[in-house]
């Protein structure tokens, strides 16, 4: 089973505007909190991940299949599908690894119905942490968690 922490990137359109504003997700797995950090104003905004799933196959989950990615068994490699769509649950998972190594390719998790959903891609993935220091939470956020603390 994989477990990690996520550190990513990611822009925010907003469709009202051609404004485009980058944000940094800081998800800490053992908080199951998401810290997230405006790049240009480094105002950070503390969340508690109601919905956090590891990223890791859930102990419940289907198999839904296998598949391959690329242009032969040669070339490319086996991707396998699960999920865990349980009746009467409030979120459906389902979720692609490497059969290999249970390396995670993609995810989606929706309540009712997929158009209102959450899609995650994994890529350009490497074994290891090169820098722990991504996982140190920004002062800014510290400031920002003792200020939703004392509330």
């Amino acid at each position: 089973s994989l477990s990690l922490s996520l550190s990513l990137s990611l822009p925010s359109f907003s469709l009202s505007s051609i404004n485009v504003r980058f944000f940094e997700y800081l998800e800490i797995e053992e908080e199951h909190r998401v810290y997230i950090i405006n790049q240009a104003t480094r105002h950070c905004d503390v969340r508690e991940d109601q919905f956090f799933r590891p990223y890791e196959i859930p102990s419940n989950a289907t198999f839904e299949g296998a598949y391959n990615i690329g242009l032969s068994p040669v070339a490319g490699f086996e991707v396998h599908e699960w999920s865990d769509r349980l009746p009467g649950a409030s979120l459906t998972w389902i979720g692609s690894f490497s059969s290999h190594d249970c390396v995670p390719i993609s995810e989606v998790i929706f309540k009712t119905n997929i158009t209102n959903s959450i899609t995650n891609h994994f890529y350009d993935i490497t074994a290891g942490i090169s820098d722990p220091n991504i996982f140190i939470i920004p002062t800014e956020c510290r400031a920002a968690l003792k200020e939703k603390e004392m509330k």
